[in-house]
Order: structure tokens, then C-alpha cells, then sequence
């Protein structure tokens, strides 16, 4: 029936959501907050957030970044950084890049990126802060412990390679020749690094494999 088909139509719902986004812009305190774009997002990540807590909407900026993690290569600093006590800190710097060869050192607690306050700085955005073209220089403070005062970075970024396939070798031992490959993440490159890890265990006569 002709009512069934207007119950599925998406348009007067459409027409609501248009209606809304007109009323906030035309009377919410904070233009800031009301631009077409800013709300369509908000609507779009709260129509994904209500489905399952694995939906999600991507602004174009994080399907970038994500992008850039699933090739496992950005430019950046070479820092793994995480939450600690609400606190933006170093887990790890990787060695061989710029954030190793500075100095910086786990358990550094981010307190500017290039002169901005770390201290209200979603991981996201921190993520994205430290991250840029290779070539480009960055400005760090940091606070460590049994320092009295913040030490200070300049870092140029460089390209990141985050190998996915690690620690490929034959295990010691008597009896029969056991290889030994560890994969740490799935990106791009983790099928071609997988195979060649493999060739090269397969020429060492290997019998059997740990993966």
C-alpha cells in the first residue's frame, strides 16, 4: 500500500534532521559549534554510536590516520604514546627514530606539542599532532620524572616504518628444526613481510612453525 511505502521513505525524516540543523544555527548560543558540517558529524557519529559499540563514523581526517596505520608508514616522531593516569605519556620510543635519537624516554608525560597544552588533549588529536610531513620540525615539553623542570624537543619528522612481522628465526634446540615468527598487527605489509619471513625460515630446512 501506497502508506506502507511513505513509512519506509527516508525523506521526512530527512526533513526533520534538516529542520533541526536550521533551528541550532539559527539560535544556539555558540556559532562555534554550528556549522553544517560540525553538525551533520555529530548527527552521523550518534546514528553510529546507538547501533553497536564496533560502528563508528570517520571524519575524513581519521580515515586518513587510519589509513596511514593499516600502511604501517606516516611521517612522525617514531613514539608509541598512551593514557597514563589521564595522562599523555610515552609507552615507548622505537628505535632508530627521531623520537629515539632525542632522548625521549618512557614514562615522559607530554605537557605542550609545538607550544599547545597537552593536559585536555584527546590521544587522537595528540596522535594526530605528532604526526605530519617527514621534513617538518616539531617542538616538544615533557615532564620526567627526577627532573625539577620540563625538558624541551625539537624533532624533525621522518618516515615510519612500523614492521608488522618480527622476531623470525629456528628455535634452539635438539629434535626437529621448529621456526619461530611473530606478527604484532595486520596492515598492508604484513601478507608480503609474512611471506618473506617464511621463505627465508623455509631455506633454513625448518619442519615445523610457531606462529
Amino acid at each position: 500500500r501506497a502508506e506502507d511505502e511513505d513509512d519506509v521513505s527516508p525523506y521526512k525524516e530527512m526533513k526533520t534532521l534538516a529542520r533541526a540543523v536550521e533551528l541550532i544555527r539559527q539560535d544556539y548560543v555558540n556559532e562555534d559549534q554550528t556549522s553544517y558540517e560540525d553538525l551533520i558529524y555529530s548527527a552521523l557519529r550518534g546514528m553510529l554510536e546507538e547501533l553497536d559499540p564496533h560502528s563508528d563514523f570517520m571524519e575524513p581526517k581519521d580515515f586518513k590516520s587510519m589509513q596511514q596505520d593499516t600502511r604501517s608508514e606516516f611521517g612522525g616522531l617514531g613514539v608509541v604514546v598512551g593514557l597514563k593516569n589521564q595522562r599523555l605519556t610515552v609507552v615507548a620510543p622505537m628505535e632508530g627514530t627521531p623520537g629515539f635519537r632525542a632522548g625521549l624516554l618512557p614514562g615522559d608525560v607530554l605537557l605542550e606539542i609545538d607550544g599547545k597544552s597537552a593536559e585536555k588533549l584527546s590521544l587522537r588529536d595528540a596522535v594526530e599532532m605528532l604526526r605530519g610531513e617527514p621534513g617538518t620540525t616539531l617542538s616538544l615539553a615533557v615532564s620526567r620524572e627526577g627532573e625539577p623542570e620540563p625538558l624541551r624537543y625539537e624533532i624533525e619528522r621522518e618516515v615510519i616504518k612500523v614492521p608488522s612481522v618480527r622476531g623470525a628465526r629456528v628455535l634452539e634446540g635438539s629434535g626437529p628444526k621448529i621456526g619461530y615468527v611473530r606478527v604484532t598487527q595486520f596492515s598492508e605489509p604484513t601478507g608480503r613481510e609474512f611471506s618473506r619471513a617464511l621463505d627465508d625460515l623455509s631455506r633454513q630446512g625448518i619442519e615445523a612453525l610457531v606462529l
